[in-house]
């Protein structure tokens, strides 16, 4: 220990202490290890004040941009770089790399990288005013050299440019490597842009231009696309002005029509073909052939072309006119005006009037109020043609229940002698005269005693039951008002589709001031076996009646019921007593009528 204390502390001169020793000592070293004076203060870093290694700048690594400038300043000439550059930084473009691309085209005549092909072509109209004047051209050439490589947009506005006059010389060029392309286009993916074309400077598009354009589409059209890509190279074909005749179609012509008649709803509209009205003439000739061929066609050649093909119904011929009309009937928007139209336009003319009445309800049904427009419009002496009359003729001679419009309608035709002879039918109307005379005269009060209306019942007895319920609120009041209650209830039990009508009706007349018959043929249909759910609906109202009837009118209604048998009359005293007994118990249970309860 004492040779390490005499070594640390050796004189200058002498040996030299070692590392061990002076990490032993730590009051004589500095934050770093370094010796310091015995008595010296530590330096401490004040906050806010600034150190000399602050005030170093750190090194940047050069980017992939400023490194191109170094490059291009060592290979090209400085003078045209430093151009360049001014060029790149003025031009306006927002990315470096797409400034560059620029300044390089208009200096170093560079062509630009594709990823930043479309932001300079699109600078040769949107660039400041003085560099276009100064460079368009040189930037517009860099593009011309490979002009059928580069993609649609850029292709737009290069010919976007072309129209300006930026690239004199080469905008037919550019306007025929977009034609390339739309049709390549096209033909892939059945898509024609909307861009406008713009029109090209005087001098700058030729015949021979034009040739060349034509030949380009007529090569996309014959290499065989798909129909839909075929549709969109005729599209193409008339944006750009090609001229392309139905001859130069020859069998793809034939098939698109094919495959258009097969989808009415592509949504082809053949005034954007160049031949279009060929075309579209093609389509109807197809049409009719199908329907000529195959009759039973017409219904879908109706329902998918009726919109197309109504604008020119006067230049088809009938099978195919008669199933669009019946498509635009059944499936149209205005079918009231759609008919009206036509009928009137035929009026005067019976054959005319007879095919369109036909062909207009060859698929659907006519409603009443067409049936009255034919009634109104029909010239004399035409009789109506099955597809009018077959739906009201159907739905009168049938089973389901009358309507009253049918048969109204019905009577107006037959009356106009429209309807061909029809047994059935002429019956029913016949024995609808027939009721509702009966009706009429049972309502008013037969003259001559209770005979001519008991007459009256039995006809309204044989008539149908169909046409005795179409009218059961009119009959029901007329046998309410004169009939006998014996005949009342027989007309009943031959119709009892008005039973529930007759009931109401006597529920109503029993709670005012309904006479004896009303209240005899209540009780009959009260205590009537075959009819168990009238008791309900009839005990009160005949039961109200009867306590308010004097003994006289009691004694009346046991004669209309004595007519229907001992048994009912039996029944009709032994219900009078049982009311009877009732009222005896209620004043013995209630001597003062509850005054004092």
């Amino acid at each position: 220990m004492a040779g390490r204390r005499d070594a640390a502390a050796a004189p200058p001169g002498g040996p030299r202490p070692r590392l061990q020793d002076l990490r032993r000592r730590p009051r004589h070293r500095g934050r770093a290890g370094r010796r310091r004076a015995p008595g010296r203060r530590r330096h401490r870093h004040r906050p806010g004040r600034v150190r000399p290694a602050d005030r170093r700048v750190p090194r940047r690594a050069s980017s992939a941009h400023a490194l191109r400038w170094v490059g291009l300043f060592l290979e090209q000439d400085p003078e045209a770089v430093v151009a360049a550059l001014d060029v790149a930084t003025a031009c306006g473009l927002a990315a470096p790399e797409a400034a560059t691309a620029l300044g390089l085209a208009a200096v170093l005549h560079r062509e630009p990288d594709l990823r930043h092909a479309e932001a300079v072509a699109g600078w040769l109209r949107s660039g400041p005013a003085d560099l276009r004047d100064r460079y368009a051209a040189p930037v517009a050439a860099t593009f011309t050299g490979s002009v059928t490589t580069w993609p649609l947009p850029v292709l737009e506005l290069l010919d976007a440019a072309g129209g300006d006059g930026a690239v004199p010389g080469s905008a037919a060029a550019i306007r025929l490597a977009l034609v390339r392309g739309e049709a390549d286009f096209a033909a892939l993916r059945a898509e024609v842009r909307d861009r406008p074309l713009p029109t090209l400077p005087a001098g700058e598009w030729t015949a021979a231009d034009a040739g060349t354009a034509r030949r380009i589409v007529l090569a996309a059209l014959n290499a065989g696309p798909a129909p839909e890509g075929y549709e969109a190279l005729l599209r193409v074909a008339s944006r750009f002005g090609v001229d392309v005749q139905l001859s130069d179609l020859a069998d793809r012509g034939r098939d698109l029509v094919e495959f258009w008649a097969d989808h009415p709803r592509a949504g082809y509209d053949p005034d954007r073909w160049p031949c279009g009205d060929r075309l579209a003439q093609a389509l109807v000739d197809e049409l009719t052939r199908r329907v000529k061929a195959v009759p039973g066609r017409r219904r879908d050649v109706g329902a998918g072309w009726w919109r197309w093909l109504l604008p020119r119904i006067d230049s088809l011929e009938a099978p195919l006119a008669e199933a669009v009309l019946a498509g635009a009937v059944l499936h149209g928007e205005d079918r009231a005006g759609l008919v009206e139209r036509h009928l009137t336009a035929v009026a005067g003319d019976p054959d005319r009037f007879l095919s369109t009445a036909a062909a207009l309800w060859a698929l659907a049904l006519p409603t009443a109020a067409e049936l009255r427009l034919v009634r109104s419009l029909a010239p004399d002496g035409v009789v109506l043609p099955p597809a009018v009359l077959d739906g009201l003729v159907g739905r009168l001679v049938g089973d389901a229940p009358l309507i009253d419009e049918d048969v109204e309608i019905g009577h107006l035709l037959v009356d106009a002698r429209l309807v061909p002879r029809h047994r059935l039918l002429f019956q029913l109307l016949a024995d609808d005269r027939v009721l509702r005379t009966v009706v009429q005269r049972l309502t008013a009060g037969p003259a001559g005693g209770p005979g001519p209306t008991v007459a009256l019942l039995h006809e309204i007895e044989e008539l149908p039951a169909r046409l005795v319920c179409l009218h059961a609120g009119g009959v029901v009041a007329a046998l309410a008002r004169s009939a006998p209650p014996r005949e009342l209830i027989a007309v009943l039990r031959r119709h009892p589709g008005i039973v529930e009508h007759c009931v109401a009706l006597l529920s109503e007349l029993l709670r005012k001031a309904g006479d004896e018959r009303h209240a005899a043929v209540a009780f009959h249909l009260m205590h009537d076996a075959g009819s168990p759910g009238l008791r309900p609906v009839l005990t009160e109202p005949v039961l109200r009646w009867v306590t308010r009837a004097s003994g006289r009118q009691l004694l009346r209604v046991g004669n209309l019921i004595a007519a229907f048998g001992p048994v009912w009359s039996a029944s009709w005293d032994a219900y009078l007593e049982h009311i009877r007994s009732q009222r005896r118990m209620n004043r013995l249970i209630h001597p003062f009528g509850g005054r004092f309860s």
